[in-house]
């Protein structure tokens, strides 16, 4: 069955379409039937610019620590490997380097892409830089990702970049908060008290406290 505002596919069992709100009555007569576990969607809160530039900010000094010590460590495996006999000591470092080059290469491609990609199809649903500052990585449901497209959301960004991160600046003014990237992947960033699970977490626990003290 589909949503007859936005055409999104909604099971029988919701009163609610969860992508776009709309109230739903798959044409039963009489008044709205009432089913059990059917609850309208929960709103969420978009993560914007300034947010999301905080949490890329700490997310690239890490992800260059961990770089720079991987590369460290290759061009000293090199150096015990060897290189040939009888170059002067600037030749000798450079000689490495040159060497190393394809090392490093695929450590700078590989290593942020993993970092991202795995943390944000991860149960954290964030990478560190997010998850300080209570950010999630979602798809367009509220769902966590699959590391495909976490991967993709990580390449769309290069996208972002060549148009001279004008990309990125989008989550500036998009309705949902999206940068380019996001909306190549179908992806939102969003505080992680609005999310569905938070929400009814925190339900639960307020109806806890209040049924321990009652008025």
């Amino acid at each position: 069955m589909f949503c007859p505002a936005c055409g999104q596919e909604a099971p029988e069992s919701s009163n609610f379409c969860q992508n776009c709100g709309q109230t739903l009555n798959w044409g039963a007569p009489g008044p709205q039937l009432q089913r059990t576990g059917a609850r309208p969607p929960v709103p969420f809160a978009y993560a914007g610019f300034w947010l999301r530039l905080v949490a890329f900010i700490i997310d690239a000094i890490f992800i260059s620590i961990v770089t720079l010590g991987a590369v460290t460590i290759v061009t000293e495996v090199r150096v015990l490997l060897g290189v040939p006999a009888g170059l002067s000591a600037g030749r000798y470092g450079v000689e490495v380097l040159r060497r190393s080059r394809p090392l490093i290469f695929l450590i700078i491609m590989v290593v942020p892409w993993l970092y991202w990609a795995l943390m944000e199809s991860s149960s954290h649903q964030a990478t560190l830089g997010k998850m300080a500052l209570g950010l999630n990585v979602t798809d367009l449901k509220g769902e966590r990702l699959s590391f495909g497209r976490a991967t993709g959301r990580y390449f769309g960004k290069f996208v972002s970049e060549l148009i001279l991160y004008i990309g990125f600046m989008m989550a500036g003014w998009t309705a949902k908060k999206q940068a380019l990237h996001d909306i190549m992947a179908g992806t939102l960033v969003v505080k992680k008290q609005s999310l569905p699970d938070k929400l009814a977490e925190d339900q639960v626990v307020h109806q806890n406290l209040e049924a321990a003290h009652p008025e």
